[in-house]
């Protein structure tokens, strides 16, 4: 039974490419049993980049979402409140104010900065969570601070930034890590 090149080619062993370029590859095939001649084709490949690319350093995390969109989120350190206070004031001159406590012993709102520094991409405060030292993972609550405008949503341009604060209802204690995605691409962790 004759076999064809594609037959041939999967009893080699898989190459791994550590970067994106263009390859120039030549397979060759030595005569065996039920093979009259050598085989010796040459391929060339078109290897892409793998993205996301990340790199996490300290409290910054840098993406690189594909060839021209690159952007930074840089992580503040967490601020711990066992109660948050808001006042609204609908003209009347008197302020109306509530206070909220956390369900879970402790409200834990993160400061976060992202810089677009090539392209155009889409933000979502959505793309933040948070994990417990025991490996829980707690997301966001909708609650006011006073640290801040919470993070919202949009698009930044290049050298846009936009700055917000993302708040967790948890239980006290330290060691927490704020866990980054791209809308389901995991990019990274940072402890906060």
């Amino acid at each position: 039974m004759a076999k064809t090149f594609r037959d041939l080619i999967s009893f080699y062993k898989p190459v791994t490419f550590r970067s994106a370029g263009t390859f120039n590859l030549r397979v060759v095939s030595l005569a065996g049993s039920g093979y009259s001649k050598a085989i010796s084709r040459a391929i060339t490949l078109h290897v892409q980049p793998h993205f996301p690319v990340v790199a996490v350093n300290g409290n910054s995390i840098d993406a690189r979402i594909d060839a021209h969109t690159r952007f930074r989120d840089d992580i503040g350190g967490a601020l711990y409140d066992s109660s948050i206070t808001t006042c609204t004031d609908y003209g009347d001159g008197q302020p109306y104010c509530t206070t909220d406590r956390p369900t879970n012993g402790q409200y834990l709102t993160v400061p976060i900065t992202i810089t677009q520094e090539q392209g155009t991409h889409d933000y979502n405060r959505f793309n933040y969570s948070l994990k417990g030292p025991d490996g829980q993972v707690w997301d966001q609550t909708y609650e006011d601070t006073k640290h801040g405008q919470q993070l919202s949503s949009g698009t930044l341009t290049a050298p846009d930034y936009v700055s917000g604060v993302v708040v967790f209802d948890v239980p006290p204690g330290s060691g927490y890590r704020l866990l980054v995605e791209d809308f389901g691409d995991s990019l990274g962790q940072v402890y906060v």
